[in-house]
């Protein structure tokens, strides 16, 4: 199948910058990156988590129309305003991130480690894309899990 835009070459010579090369891997870069998106996505879905919980946990009453609103108004009335919409966000937002870092940092990882098994000017395909994916999620869960059930 043919591609819709050409690979990337690494061998092609960027003009002259005063831009200064960085002296960060690329996978200081990913995990950083990867720490950085678990943060955001759990500080924009966490107050959605607690939304959900709690509509799981009402099984006195039949869920009605507008049911959301009125849960999250209420904790926000009830239970201390907005930063009650961020209670225990910090052990979430932990293994959030640490998970997402770890994923990154092993997914870039394996990725450099399936290109330098090509020859020169090859590229890696799907199926080296897909294995460094699942391998790097099996493998954060697994260093995530360790580090839990350790207390590191």
């Amino acid at each position: 199948m043919p591609r819709a835009f050409p690979p990337v070459e690494q061998d092609v010579k960027p003009k002259r910058s005063n831009v200064p090369k960085s002296t960060l891997s690329a996978s200081l870069v990913e995990t950083v990156a990867g720490f950085s998106a678990g943060v955001v996505c759990c500080l924009a879905a966490h107050p959605l988590d607690l939304l959900k919980n709690r509509l799981q946990l009402n099984t006195t009453t039949r869920s009605r129309p507008g049911d959301s609103l009125r849960i999250l108004r209420n904790v926000v009335k009830d239970e201390g305003g907005v930063k009650a919409l961020y209670r225990g966000l910090w052990p979430n937002m932990l293994g959030n991130s640490l998970g997402w870092g770890l994923y990154f940092l092993f997914y870039g990882n394996l990725k450099e480690i399936f290109q330098n098994r090509r020859q020169k000017g090859d590229h890696i395909g799907s199926a080296e894309f897909f294995s460094a994916s699942i391998i790097a999620g099996i493998s954060g869960w697994s260093v995530y899990s360790w580090l839990l059930l350790t207390g590191r």
